[in-house]
């Protein structure tokens, strides 16, 4: 799973096709759990076309009540709802019920939070690459995690989970509220902060971290 996830992802960076699932820095979590339902499930065309839609509506959610894009709400808009999707598309595919679905999509997304928009030198290669195929397992970890927990209450159907997915949208929205320069694509925190580097430049591998002396 994480091979094709960095694979697409690679593919993206150099310019190759690829699917905005939900965009195209994500697009490799989306391929990622498709290439696992199809290869490695054996899962029907009809029942993927199903998981399709499942993931289209969460992301949807996010889009209409949030964002997607990293450059607007952090990575955490970008590659933590492509994982949701992937979740949901897991879930739905496979059988689950929308209770199901909809917990896989809110544990995905909620383990996302606070994520950073922080590409070194402005490029979507570090670490967005990696992030593609950590999408991809935290979305097949949260399918796995909803569908063995138990989804409904026995008084009426009430979840037993606190967060949904939408409560888990106005999170993402009221982090960048809080703290607007750190995950949004504003080039001043995260990796970008000790590995400021341009086209053509050589990363140095000797960067010293703030206190870094004073760690024994």
């Amino acid at each position: 799973m994480s091979s094709c996830a960095l694979a697409v992802a690679e593919g993206n960076a150099a310019g190759r096709l690829a699917v905005t699932a939900p965009t195209l820095g994500s697009a490799g979590t989306m391929s990622a759990v498709l290439h696992t339902l199809k290869h490695r499930l054996q899962v029907p065309q009809s029942a993927l076309r199903h998981g399709l839609m499942a993931a289209g509506a969460v992301g949807l959610i996010c889009k209409t009540n949030a964002s997607v894009a990293g450059a607007e709400m952090g990575c955490q808009a970008e590659i933590g709802v492509a994982s949701a999707m992937a979740a949901a598309r897991l879930a739905y595919a496979t059988g689950a019920s929308a209770q199901v679905t909809e917990n896989a999509a809110t544990i995905a997304l909620e383990h996302h939070l606070g994520l950073t928009c922080d590409p070194v030198g402005g490029f979507v290669l570090i670490p967005c690459i990696e992030r593609n195929a950590f999408g991809a397992v935290k979305a097949y970890n949260a399918w796995l995690i909803a569908k063995n927990e138990i989804a409904d209450q026995a008084r009426g159907r009430t979840s037993t989970r606190i967060l949904t997915v939408v409560v888990v949208v106005v999170v993402v929205i009221e982090v960048i509220e809080d703290s607007f320069d750190m995950p949004a694509r504003g080039m001043t925190g995260g990796n970008f902060s000790y590995l400021s580097v341009g086209c053509g430049t050589t990363i140095s591998a000797d960067v010293r971290l703030p206190n870094e002396s004073s760690i024994s």
